[in-house]
């Protein structure tokens, strides 16, 4: 099982500098094939999903949340490239 995985599900025109270390989805992706995302995330001891305002990543939460997974934590994408690069 891996550990953790980085899912920014911000769209690219949002994104100044894509992050080191995460996989960059955006939400519309999420959207058109669910399953798809449910299985990249469902080994993942924890998912972390990064959107700034937090909206996009609560929806992408939902879709996980129906697939059964709940180790997930939102944040913005500040917090997640300083976690990234601190470990």
């Amino acid at each position: 099982m891996s550990n953790r995985i980085y899912i920014d599900v911000r769209s690219p025109q949002e994104m100044d500098v894509p992050i080191a270390g995460a996989i960059s989805l955006p939400y519309y992706e999420v959207l058109k094939d669910k399953e798809s995302f449910c299985e990249l995330c469902k080994d993942a001891a924890e998912i972390i999903l990064i959107c700034r305002s937090g909206r996009r990543s609560n929806f992408a939460r939902t879709i996980l949340n129906k697939c059964g997974i709940e180790n997930i934590r939102l944040m913005k994408p500040g917090e997640a490239k300083k976690e990234i690069e601190d470990a």
